[in-house]
């Protein structure tokens, strides 16, 4: 059975970067020195408790598929963990 992507979610991530992008290209317009108040206030609105979560229950599919042999299996999980925003976002933040 193939699990269709939830696109309400990717749409929502792409529309973060898009206006984290956008305001990157204003700040280096701006000239200013230093990290813009904005960056930072999209940095701390991450929820990071959700994000540990998702990273948690993803690592804990990859064992359990580990040890059934799944290794197909394994690797899709895998690729998702190092694509998903949560891994991303943590593996920058840690």
């Amino acid at each position: 059975m193939r699990k269709w992507a939830n696109f309400s979610l990717v749409f929502h991530h792409e529309r973060v970067w898009r206006t984290v992008e956008e305001e990157m290209q204003m700040a280096a317009q701006n000239d200013s020195t230093g990290a813009s108040s904005d960056l930072v206030t999209h940095w701390h609105s991450i929820g990071w408790e959700k994000c540990h979560r998702e990273v948690r229950r993803l690592q804990a599919r990859i064992v359990k598929a580990t040890q059934e042999g799944r290794h197909g299996r394994v690797k899709a999980l895998q690729w998702l963990l190092t694509h998903s925003f949560s891994g991303k976002a943590l593996a920058v933040n840690e």
